[in-house]
């Protein structure tokens, strides 16, 4: 298997491995406690939306790194991000249908309403500014 060449710009295992900075290991490590805190004490610990701003920039950051040190042309900008639509949409929406069907069995009557409701805020992926329309506060929810 180490005789293998590796497809069109994929990385060796190693490789990948060898290019972590572990000072953005350790801030994706506070982002992911950030937010597993906010939902294990969503009462006493509000500040998980912090880790989920952390996993943006942290996103844009190694998103641009990629594309600046690949110098990527127009046509490439476009397939790069049509290969991050390939791999998130497709389980996003699966996530999605699977827990409208959960809800839809599980939930009591009156909150099925309420979920095919929020189903077209997440379908258009619009569901963070929900609450704006619905005139509700973010912990209102």
């Amino acid at each position: 298997m180490e005789n293998l060449v590796p497809l069109d710009g994929a990385k060796s295992a190693e490789n990948c491995r060898a290019q972590r900075r572990s000072d953005l290991q350790g801030i994706r490590g506070f982002a992911i406690l950030f937010v597993l805190m906010m939902h294990l004490r969503p009462n006493s610990f509000r500040l998980g939306f912090v880790g989920v701003d952390m996993f943006f920039v942290l996103s844009g950051f190694l998103m641009t790194k990629i594309l600046f040190k690949n110098k990527m042309s127009l046509n490439s900008v476009g397939s790069f991000y049509m290969r991050r639509f390939k791999r998130i949409v497709p389980l996003y929406m699966l996530l999605a249908a699977a827990t409208y069907t959960y809800g839809y069995f599980c939930l009591l009557v009156p909150h099925r309403k309420q979920i095919v409701d929020d189903l077209v805020w997440v379908y258009t992926y619009s569901s963070n500014i929900q609450p704006i329309f619905q005139k509700l506060g973010y912990w209102d929810q």
